[in-house]
């Protein structure tokens, strides 16, 4: 169910579940996901999430958290695919 509403949350972000933290951890699994479509086979390597995922952040979650940014997409299969790509989530 966490999951499903994560989804529907990604596919409609000011849906059912905007401002909680289905919400906002649909937005970290944006940021993982555009991380790992950067580099996907190898990823971009450990704890980068946490470092260079600032820079992949859609713009819905810079204006709705502001400074405030995850060091970790809050799911372990988003976290490995961004750091370690498919090679490493397999």
């Amino acid at each position: 169910m966490v999951v499903g509403s994560v989804i529907v949350s990604m596919a409609a972000p000011h849906g059912p579940f905007a401002g909680t933290s289905v919400m906002t951890r649909s937005l970290h699994w944006r940021t993982a996901i555009s991380m790992a479509m950067d580099s996907p086979l190898v990823g971009k390597g450990p704890n980068s999430f946490a470092i260079e995922g600032v820079g992949y952040r859609p713009s819905l979650e810079a204006l709705i958290l502001g400074w405030d940014f995850a060091d970790d997409p809050h799911s372990v299969p988003m976290a490995v695919l961004a750091n370690m790509g498919l090679l490493g989530f397999v």
